[in-house]
C-alpha cells in the first residue's frame, strides 16, 4: 500500500520560510522519500532508505517541502569514525533535488533557495564531509557559507546511446588484447558465486595489497544477502580450467546506473585477461539493464589507470566538506597514506 501524499505533514515542522518547510522524516515516510529519490536528477541507490538500512548505519533524512511535495533533501549519516560523512559502500549522497521545471535560471534559483534552507541546519553539524552525485552543480550556497570542495572523478560508460561494438572500440588496445586472450581460454563466467566465496576473495585482494579489509565478514555477508534478495546486486565470477574462482565482481543494478561496487581476484591462481574479461561481461549485462556503467572511481593511480582502459567518460563529482581541526589533520594524514598505498599497488594490476 502506498503512503498517502499528505501524511508527511503530520510531522512537526522544524523551520518554515515563505512556503518552504524544512523537517526530518521518520521511518513511516521512507517509502515517500525513496520514490522522490527515484525521480531526482541525482537519483542513486545510495540514498534509498532500504540501502542505508542494509549498510547498518544510523541515518536521518532532512527535507524541504512545498505544497505537499518534497523539493530537496539529503541523508545525514556517519562513517566508521562517527563523522558526518559517506559510510563505506555509500558512494554518492549529498543533496537530491526534485526535477524542477521552467527556465534554467528559474530552476537554479529554486535549487539555491532550498539549499540555503538545508544549510541553516547543516552548518550546525560538527563535521560535514560528503561525496555528491555528479549531477549536483549547485555549489555556490556552500561556498558562501565557507564550505570547501575537492574534485573527484570516476569513469562512466554511456550504455544507452552506444552500441556494444562502439563501447568496446573505446577500450585501450592492450585491454582488448587481454580480453581476446582470455576468451580463447576455457574460462567460465558464473552468476552463481556463493556470497562466502565473494567475501573471501574480496578480503584476499585487500590483504594481498598489504591493506586492511575495511569490513567485518559478517557485515559484508549480510549486506550482500539483503541486496541479492532485492535483486539489485549481481555477483559474478570467472573460473579457470579446473573450476576454481579466479576473480569476482559485485555490481549494483538500477535502471539509471550499474555500479562496480566491489571486485577482487585471487592472486595465486588468476590468469591473464580473466579479470578484464569478467568486468567486460559485467558491462555487457549492464547494457541490458541500465543507462550508465559507473566504475565508482579511485584516486589510487594503478587502480585509476586500470579503470581508464575501459574507455569511460571522465566524470567529475564533488567532495564538499567543512571539518573540525582534528578532522582536517586526519584527512591530511589519510591523503598521504593513500599516496603511499597507491605506490605499493602499482605492480598489482
Amino acid at each position: 500500500m502506498g503512503i498517502r501524499r499528505n501524511t508527511i505533514f503530520k510531522l512537526k515542522i522544524d523551520v518554515k520560510i515563505e512556503n518552504y518547510q524544512r523537517q526530518y522524516l521518520t521511518s513511516t515516510h521512507y517509502e515517500l522519500w525513496d520514490t522522490f529519490v527515484d525521480n531526482s536528477p541525482q537519483s542513486t541507490i545510495y540514498g534509498k532508505s532500504w540501502y542505508l538500512e542494509a549498510l547498518q548505519c544510523p541515518f536521518q533524512i532532512l527535507v524541504v517541502i512545498e505544497n505537499q511535495q518534497i523539493l530537496a533533501g539529503l541523508v545525514l549519516t556517519k562513517d566508521g569514525r562517527k563523522n558526518f560523512a559517506n559510510p563505506y559502500l555509500g558512494k554518492y549522497l549529498g543533496i537530491y533535488y526534485a526535477n524542477f521545471k521552467g527556465t534554467a535560471y528559474n530552476q537554479e534559483t529554486k535549487r539555491r533557495k532550498v539549499t540555503d534552507l538545508l544549510l541553516t541546519e547543516i552548518i550546525k553539524l560538527p563535521t560535514f564531509n560528503y561525496f555528491f552525485h555528479p549531477q549536483f552543480t549547485t555549489y555556490l550556497p556552500f561556498y558562501l557559507k565557507n564550505f570547501e570542495s575537492r574534485p573527484r572523478y570516476s569513469y562512466w560508460i554511456n550504455l544507452k546511446d552506444q552500441s556494444l561494438a562502439a563501447i568496446r572500440a573505446k577500450f585501450h588496445s592492450k585491454l582488448r588484447s587481454e580480453i581476446k586472450l582470455a576468451q580463447q581460454q576455457n574460462f567460465q563466467i558464473t552468476l552463481d558465486v556463493p556470497v562466502d566465496t565473494f567475501v573471501s576473495i574480496c578480503q584476499q585482494t585487500f590483504l594481498q595489497k598489504g591493506a586492511k579489509f575495511p569490513f567485518a565478514q559478517s557485515f559484508l555477508h549480510n549486506y550482500c544477502q539483503e541486496l541479492l534478495a532485492r535483486k539489485v546486486l549481481q555477483i559474478s565470477g570467472i573460473k579457470d580450467q579446473q573450476g576454481r574462482v579466479m576473480a569476482v565482481v559485485g555490481i549494483l543494478r538500477t535502471p539509471q546506473t550499474s555500479t562496480l561496487i566491489l571486485s577482487g581476484f585471487d592472486k595465486r591462481i588468476i590468469q591473464r585477461g580473466a579479470n578484464e574479461m569478467l568486468i567486460y561481461h559485467g558491462i555487457q549485462v549492464a547494457k541490458q539493464q541500465s543507462d550508465f556503467f559507473d566504475f565508482e572511481g579511485s584516486m589510487i593511480p594503478a587502480i585509476e589507470s586500470f579503470y581508464r582502459k575501459f574507455g569511460g567518460d571522465y566524470t567529475l563529482y564533488l567532495n564538499i566538506y567543512k571539518n573540525s581541526t582534528r578532522e582536517f589533520f586526519f584527512q591530511k594524514l589519510r591523503t598521504l597514506y593513500q599516496k603511499i598505498k597507491g605506490q605499493r599497488s602499482s605492480n598489482l594490476l
